[in-house]
């Protein structure tokens, strides 16, 4: 058996991943390394929140996919990127960039339910149906009254569902 030699520019590529890899474990982001002259990254924010708000959700998942590299550890960069994801239907990636943000400030439900909502857009109905349940368990009324609302709304229609199904699957043609 005979192993291909590792290109040189494969070598290159690992060294300057890790290189990068170092400099956020020191500095905590790469914005010194990726400078723009023109724009802070208020700015971009303010720009990509506006093309949101226009449902550009590719230009707007740009912008904030580069401040997100430019600081992985700003949640609301991360928030607003997962949000243009599942807005652009690639509910998978967008789940994971949620549950990422939730990580951060497990004290927001708005991940959870942002997360439960592209479990239900990938067919994961019942382990949606379970996080939101969760979710009004974890998260007391007061602040979040309006999201904790809109998760029974959806679990409410979970449970229709599930019960249109269960219905459907004991038919009985004698018995109609």
């Amino acid at each position: 058996m005979t192993t291909d030699p590792v290109s040189p520019k494969a070598t290159h590529e690992e060294a300057r991943t890790r290189t990068l890899l170092e400099h956020v474990l020191e500095e905590g982001s790469l914005r010194d390394l990726l400078p723009l002259q023109a724009f802070d990254d208020e700015s971009l924010y303010a720009l990509g929140y506006e093309l949101y708000a226009k449902a550009r959700y590719e230009p707007a998942a740009a912008l904030f996919a580069l401040l997100v590299a430019r600081d992985c550890f700003e949640r609301r960069y991360l928030q607003a990127y997962a949000a243009c994801l599942q807005m652009m239907g690639r509910h998978a990636t967008a789940l994971s960039h949620h549950l990422t943000a939730a990580l951060m400030d497990p004290e927001d439900p708005t991940t959870i339910f942002h997360a439960c909502e592209c479990l239900i857009a990938m067919g994961h109905v019942d382990l949606a149906g379970e996080a939101l349940t969760k979710l009004q368990t974890l998260y007391p009324p007061g602040k979040n009254d309006s999201l904790l609302r809109r998760a029974q709304g959806i679990l409410d229609l979970i449970q229709q569902h599930s019960l249109k199904r269960k219905e459907g699957s004991s038919y009985d043609p004698y018995h109609p």
